[in-house]
């Protein structure tokens, strides 16, 4: 009776009893795995019990029996940002705390889900330089300008990792660039020296 079993799973989510709410979605989809009404209700339960990376889960598996549900396509989308922006902000409190090797694991499971976001692979790459890792540093500034090639923070990052390399040339290619874009003093004097 798993359709009755799911139909008291709901009331128990109206009561905002989202433990029992849980449990009942829970032994709907240990009956009917693919059961998207109780897929459905437990993820919103899981919700309501504040453990969102689950409900998003639940989501997920429902839009794989029935990628129809508008309303639940929604809900993974803003919990897939809300998931990214809380990965973000830890990366960068890592890195501000210089836990250097937990910033860069959190960029890179940002840029899991998103992989073309210029600003997370400068992030990285700004990270993997605090390392002192310069070659993942040059790949991830390279990687944020061929994203965006307005970035002028992964230039400059590129062309002072450049000139600490002694390639004067590429250091100045990656200078006139940005100087191009953002035209400073700050540039005009790095490219004259």
């Amino acid at each position: 009776l798993y359709p009755a079993e799911t139909g008291v799973g709901y009331v128990e989510l109206a009561q905002r009893d989202y433990e029992d709410a849980i449990a009942r979605f829970d032994a709907s989809l240990a009956v009917a795995p693919q059961y998207v009404p109780a897929l459905v209700g437990r993820g919103q339960a899981l919700l309501g019990a504040k453990r969102e990376t689950e409900a998003l889960g639940a989501f997920e598996a429902a839009l794989a029996v029935d990628p129809s549900l508008a309303d639940v396509r929604r809900r993974v989308d803003v919990l897939r940002f809300k998931s990214a922006e809380e990965v973000v902000e830890a990366a960068r409190d890592a890195a501000r705390a210089g836990r250097l090797d937990l910033a860069r694991d959190a960029y890179r499971k940002a840029l899991e889900g998103s992989p073309d976001s210029a600003f997370l692979h400068r992030e990285l790459g700004i990270v993997e330089r605090r390392r002192g890792d310069t070659a993942e540093a040059l790949a991830e500034l390279r990687r944020a300008v061929d994203l965006d090639a307005s970035d002028v923070t992964s230039l400059v990052q590129i062309g002072e990792i450049l000139e600490e390399q002694q390639d004067y040339v590429g250091a100045a290619d990656a200078y006139r660039t940005a100087a191009e874009l953002e035209p400073s003093d700050a540039l005009t004097k790095r490219l004259a020296d």
